[in-house]
């Protein structure tokens, strides 16, 4: 998870990007539609604002539920000029880091938008720019319309929500006995973390399903890193760890203590009989392997 909030879109009238949609409309019913019901969706735009940083208290309205509203306001949402500079600022102005990677899982790019709350419960929302968040699809996908439950929040608000600063992301090595290669298992602790940003998180986790996905990414990593270390064979074990320290330190300093390459680094300085192994040659078969494979594997 990234150390810091995203930057949100700050402007004077949020609203402006549904005016200039609605006038750019060519279906002249939508169009007629949009404008009736602007006055609607504008206070909408004004509650969203004053709640945007405990949303839960944002409550559905059957209003945009109807079929031709919802229909109509969904449909804003598509190949427009208007909505296009919005998501292209919405990514410029993140910090140089976390540009182009997904904020949710920190291992896709960011080839889509998920809607916080999910424009199909409220399509009033399809287009403002506060709940729009830069994702890969994946998350994207496995999030769907997951957002609250039983008036909690199930998915971390990356805009407003707290970001800890105490470390609650672990990694941890084992051996797979049939294939006699290393493997991450990954896991959460709460750490004095409080219990409501801690719950949170960890739903945010299992839906997006991090923990496996760390895990199957960190198989390449691995082999990256064995391959470093096996090349400086002839280091004292002080002198590799300062290695990977400073592996460790660049990794930090991209997203924090939770980012998942971090843990992977924490995990391998606090195993020297890894590190030994490393050294020693036992893990050299590996590196004649395709990344691919010891990922399946």
């Amino acid at each position: 998870m990234i150390d810091c909030n995203l930057q949100d879109y700050e402007s004077d009238d949020y609203f402006q990007i549904y005016k200039d949609i609605a006038d750019n409309k060519i279906d002249k019913k939508y169009k007629r539609v949009m404008s009736i019901i602007q006055n609607r969706v504008n206070a909408r735009y004004s509650e969203y604002s004053n709640h945007k940083r405990e949303l839960s208290q944002v409550e559905k309205n059957l209003f945009y539920q109807r079929t031709l509203v919802k229909k109509v306001l969904l449909s804003c949402y598509g190949n427009n000029v208007a909505l296009g500079i919005v998501k292209a600022n919405i990514k410029e102005i993140q910090r140089e880091v976390i540009k182009g990677t997904c904020p949710y899982c920190l291992i896709g790019e960011q080839n889509t938008f998920d809607h916080y709350i999910p424009k199909s419960s409220f399509p009033e929302f399809s287009v403002m720019p506060l709940n729009l968040i830069p994702s890969c699809e994946r998350c994207n996908i496995l999030k769907s319309e997951c957002w609250l439950e039983n008036d909690k929040r199930k998915i971390v608000n990356l805009y407003y929500d707290e970001i800890p600063t105490a470390k609650f992301l672990y990694a941890k090595l084992s051996f797979s006995e049939e294939y006699k290669i290393p493997i991450v298992k990954f896991k959460l602790e709460k750490n004095g973390i409080d219990d409501k940003v801690f719950t949170r998180i960890s739903s945010h986790f299992n839906r997006l399903r991090l923990l496996n996905r760390y895990q199957d990414k960190s198989g390449g990593e691995l082999v990256t890193i064995i391959k470093t270390i096996s090349d400086y064979k002839s280091l004292e074990l002080e002198s590799v760890k300062l290695m990977l320290k400073f592996l460790r330190t660049k990794e930090y300093n991209k997203f924090g203590d939770n980012y998942w390459m971090t843990s992977l680094c924490d995990a391998i300085l606090e195993d020297d009989q890894f590190i030994n192994n490393i050294v020693s040659g036992q893990f050299d078969f590996l590196l004649s392997q395709a990344p691919s494979q010891h990922q399946h594997a």
